[in-house]
């Protein structure tokens, strides 16, 4: 790869990233791929897809607990986060999977490492063997985005999950605060709640979602109290 020159390098395999890889290879550039974890980005692995696999999984468990209305009557129920956390990881998995055969059924290049831009044409790409260049006309930069820590007093003591810590956990806490009532924190405070968690997000926004219609937002924050999820709102 290294004595290869392409007519497009992408740093970063997220959503930007994959997907001009396979629309500029479509059109028939030669095009290189760099992503230091796996392809897909926030959403696809530690994000939207894995915190919706473990809410169909927490959603079937609150409707066999909470099911009289429905007529559902079940004995016994019980949940086993280890179980839904290894189905989750199954099925983000199998999604990366289909993104890297999308890559190679399109000559896409996919360097697993990471890099590091040198010049407007240029690449160092960290690989497990050493160090790779990657020359290319034109280079997008797709990094993405990482946690932020919020300014609160103690809170790094404190050793706060992050998305990916809590998609992960092996035990359902008793307590759990979310700060930030955005889509994930959202999803991630539901499951718990829906598994047995005492669930309090914090949100210093007027409303939670705070893109979204108000009048929905009102129902989505009434439909969660129901479940246990308490939203408290904080000052800047």
């Amino acid at each position: 790869m290294s004595d290869q020159r392409y007519d497009i390098a992408i740093l970063g395999g997220g959503p930007g990233g994959y997907v001009s890889a396979l629309y500029a290879a479509a059109k028939g550039a030669r095009v290189a791929l760099v992503e230091r974890d796996r392809v897909g980005g926030i959403c696809v692995t530690v994000g939207c897809i894995p915190s919706k696999a473990l809410l169909d999984s927490s959603h079937g468990y609150w409707l066999a607990t909470h099911g009289e209305e429905h007529g559902i009557m079940v004995q016994g129920a019980s949940f086993s986060l280890p179980k839904a956390v290894a189905r989750k990881d199954a099925v983000v998995k199998q999604l990366v999977g289909g993104i890297e055969l999308l890559l190679k059924a399109r000559k896409v290049d996919l360097l697993t490492g990471t890099g590091t831009l040198v010049s407007p044409g240029e690449l160092k790409v960290k690989v497990s063997d050493g160090e790779r260049s990657v020359k290319a006309n034109a280079i997008i930069v797709a990094t993405g985005s990482k946690v932020g820590m919020p300014p609160i007093k103690g809170l790094a003591d404190a050793k706060p999950l992050d998305n990916v810590g809590a998609l992960a956990l092996q035990e359902v806490p008793k307590r759990l605060i979310v700060i930030g009532a955005g889509a994930i924190g959202l999803e991630l405070g539901t499951f718990y709640a829906e598994v047995g968690s005492k669930v309090t997000v914090l949100e210093m926004l007027p409303q939670p979602l705070g893109y979204a219609d108000p009048e929905l937002v009102r129902l989505l924050v009434r439909a969660l109290a129901a479940k246990g999820v308490e939203i408290r709102r904080t000052r800047r």
